[in-house]
């Protein structure tokens, strides 16, 4: 069972690495983020442009069923922190 995991890792590695290549030879890499709009728990809309300006805006999409995305929130609350 562990060479399963040690392949299926391996696949998910290789195709995140060809397929992020892919984007910079696009031309994604440096430039601005297509204008989206989310909207909060509470219901305040907030909108990618408004944002724009001297802000720093960290995009960090994930999912709770994901170990690797929970496991790295306490180092982004504590760049969010300085």
């Amino acid at each position: 069972m562990n060479s399963m995991k040690f392949l299926s890792v391996f696949v998910v590695l290789v195709v995140l690495a060809f397929s992020s290549q892919a984007l910079a030879q696009d031309g994604w890499v440096g430039k601005a983020a297509p204008d989206f709009e989310v909207t909060d728990t509470n219901g305040t809309p907030y909108k990618l442009s408004d944002l724009a300006g001297d802000n720093v805006v960290w995009l960090n999409f994930w999912g709770l069923r994901c170990g690797p995305c929970v496991r790295e929130l306490p180092a982004l609350e504590d760049i969010y922190k300085r």
